[in-house]
């Protein structure tokens, strides 16, 4: 157990900047109240919008039990995955033990030349759980450091992605002091979660970067599936005004049964930033009865948490209506699902929402480049350093221009956990239909303390 707790805590989940040694302890006063919350999530999660059967495994109870003995967890001197990350260049060296798979590749980034600064050199080692208590953690900093801003495909990294499809006999429950990190699972090596698709409990890759700009798909249903970057879509509409009402006509879509019915997604050869494609989506105007409308497409395989710093970057088309929000970052154990969001107001000025107690709202100055202009490409790009206090980063940029840069909390709690992403028309409240073209969605983050 002592050896797998030491490569659990070494996953591919984000770039720690440390290159000291790394002391975490567990106080078992903590292990009482934590197990008390995680029942409580558990007991909750059921409520919360989430495409998972409540017969997964649940590993929170296990976690504590088998975490009381052991008050330090010491990383070893030569940790499972160290990475080096210079001019876009990451090598990864594979563990060195025969316990584990063993897996090794080298891939070529492309970081724009309009980045806000560039990346350099770090040495990183990817783990789940941060011992960081730094309540005044310089983000600004960090993200003068972190390699976060690579845009563009990588190719070789995206076969990588597609050839690490879970070995299920090789998979545990994530070991972690995070009661919202159920429903992980590794091989010792990588990360998964367990999703349901088209039916069946598969295992997706937890990633701390990906890029989608839609050209090889040849039809929207090849866009979803442990091979891509997307594990779900929302289709929340007069027709489908339920959850289960719409998590049925996906599994519908995505098995070839069944074509859309109001809301849509396609792919479009014509309204096109980059390359041969973009992504249209259609969200109808709301009704009485179902007052919000929604068409999404959705990555829940993340686990972003304390001390992350993010960067998402895309290119949307507004060529009809007015969205309420083009942009979500989750926790769909909780209700409500709370998170980080972009909203737009009538006037499609940007602003950004914690979507937790008050709703903290961040506002850019109104001006012409605060706007976004209608049946226009526009480069929206949204940096967080992830926290509980009052000492989070958010930046908004629009078309490389600053738009917000403000502090606060990024996270519900210490323990917070963004798992899904979600990229479109996240509402949709505006008495008429909209339509938003997407294109070159590129995601980065690193854990940074």
């Amino acid at each position: 157990m002592s050896t797998f707790f030491h490569k659990f805590n070494e996953l591919p989940l984000g770039v720690k900047m440390r290159n000291n040694r790394l002391n975490f302890k567990i106080k078992p006063s903590l292990l009482l109240p934590v197990f008390t919350l995680c029942t409580m999530l558990y007991g909750c999660g059921g409520a919360a919008k989430s495409s998972l059967s409540s017969g997964l495994v649940e590993a929170a109870e296990q976690i504590y039990s088998e975490s009381a003995n052991k008050n330090t967890i010491q990383r070893p001197d030569s940790p499972i995955f160290p990475t080096t990350i210079s001019s876009g260049t990451t090598t990864t060296n594979s563990p060195q033990s025969t316990n584990f798979p063993q897996s090794t590749t080298s891939s070529q980034s492309t970081t724009s030349s309009q980045s806000p600064t560039k990346g350099k050199t770090i040495s990183s080692e990817m783990i789940l759980d941060s011992g960081a208590t730094n309540v005044n953690y310089d983000f600004e900093a960090a993200l003068s450091e972190a390699d976060v801003f690579n845009e563009g495909p990588n190719f070789e990294e995206i076969e990588l992605h597609r050839a690490l499809v879970a070995n299920t006999s090789l998979l545990q429950p994530v070991k972690s002091n995070n009661p919202l990190l159920r429903n992980y699972y590794t091989d010792g090596t990588y990360a998964y979660r367990a999703l349901v698709h088209n039916g069946n409990y598969e295992y997706y890759l937890v990633k701390s970067r990906f890029y989608s700009g839609f050209d090889d798909a040849q039809v929207v249903q090849e866009l979803f599936g442990i091979y891509q970057n997307w594990s779900s879509m929302t289709l929340l509409s007069p027709a489908t005004p339920t959850v289960s009402s719409y998590v049925d006509l996906r599994y519908k879509i995505l098995k070839y049964e069944a074509d859309f019915i109001d809301n849509r997604l396609d792919l479009d050869t014509r309204t096109v930033y980059s390359g041969s494609k973009s992504l249209r989506l259609l969200a109808v105007k709301p009704t009485s009865a179902r007052p919000i409308t929604k068409a999404s497409i959705d990555n829940e395989i993340l686990a972003l948490r304390k001390y992350s710093l993010v960067n998402f970057t895309a290119w949307f088309n507004i060529a009809e209506g007015t969205p309420t929000s083009l942009l979500d970052f989750e926790n769909e154990f909780l209700p409500q699902a709370p998170g980080i969001r972009v909203l737009l107001s009538d006037q499609l000025e940007p602003r950004v929402e914690m979507k937790w107690g008050s709703k903290k709202t961040y506002r850019a100055n109104v001006t012409a480049e605060s706007k976004i202009p209608r049946n226009q490409w526009v480069k929206l790009s949204l940096y967080l350093g992830l926290t509980d206090n009052s000492n989070g980063l958010i930046q908004l940029r629009l078309n490389n221009n600053l738009i917000i840069d403000a502090r606060g909390p990024t996270l519900m709690d210490a323990f917070g956990v963004y798992n899904r992403l979600q990229v479109g028309i996240t509402a949709n409240a505006s008495p008429s239909n909209a339509v938003v073209y997407l294109d070159d969605i590129n995601f980065n983050s690193a854990q940074v303390d």
